[in-house]
């Protein structure tokens, strides 16, 4: 499998960055898990299970630092994808209208 420094997942964009934006706050894990997003039209979750992956957040964005070696970006719906220690950005992609409105997230 590849090791990667951007992804597409479903409705998650996940970008490799320079560096953490300052006034973060750390996300805890849940069940053992971080979890990314959870599907909206299935609930189905985007998570990372190893212990050296912590995910931190401010008002709209997600961040993601992954030390020392490669994790994974599971979800029961789409491919695995492993990633390169690192910090990333994760967005969730929508689709758009001609309004310029969100219609939906994608996925």
């Amino acid at each position: 499998m590849d090791i990667v420094e951007y992804a597409r997942q479903g409705d998650i964009k996940v970008d490799r960055i320079e560096r953490l934006p300052e006034g973060l706050t750390p996300r805890e894990r849940m069940g053992g898990v971080c979890i990314v997003a959870y599907g909206e039209q299935t609930g189905h979750r985007h998570y990372l299970k190893e212990e050296h992956v912590q995910l931190y957040a401010n008002e709209d964005r997600l961040y993601m630092v992954i030390a020392g070696e490669p994790a994974t970006l599971w979800h029961e719906e789409h491919d695995p994808i492993v990633f390169a220690p690192g910090i990333y950005e994760i967005r969730r992609q929508r689709e758009w209208s001609d309004t310029g409105q969100p219609v939906r997230v994608c996925g």
